[in-house]
């Protein structure tokens, strides 16, 4: 998901506006890369500590993780001790049938990690290494 659309829907789900991330956000673009002007790359809102027991009771923390202007990956952490049959279960998860706009989903230690795509890192990206 693209930031400017998970700001909006941010505030109009949880009435949680964000101070750039939001629904008066246009045209959004991303000029960051995994080489130059990554601080932009890496750029998107984070999840409120005072909302992650409304997205579900078990929740501890909510972890996103943006590239290039959209959701990598987010990772939840659970305020417990729970399987990875009862996460998976839980929030309805079969990880054989995952959605086209998820790449893998790992349930283990209390903790759903759900990756979107890969991470596109500096080491991942051909970046000049070089000292000029």
């Amino acid at each position: 998901m693209p930031v400017n659309e998970f700001g909006c829907m941010m505030e109009k789900t949880f009435g949680y506006r964000d101070e750039r991330f939001n629904c008066s956000l246009k045209n959004y673009v991303n000029n960051g890369g995994p080489c130059e002007n990554t601080d932009e790359y890496y750029e998107g809102p984070e999840f409120p500590e005072n909302l992650v027991k409304k997205v579900h009771p078990w929740m501890k923390t909510i972890q996103l993780s943006w590239e290039g202007g959209t959701l990598q990956s987010t990772l939840f952490t659970f305020d417990g001790e729970f399987t990875e049959e009862q996460i998976l279960n839980e929030f309805g998860i079969n990880p054989e049938a995952l959605p086209d706009n998820i790449n893998w989903v790992n349930a283990e230690n209390s903790t759903l990690s759900i990756e979107g795509f890969m991470h596109m890192g500096a080491g991942d990206g051909g970046c000049d290494e070089s000292d000029d």
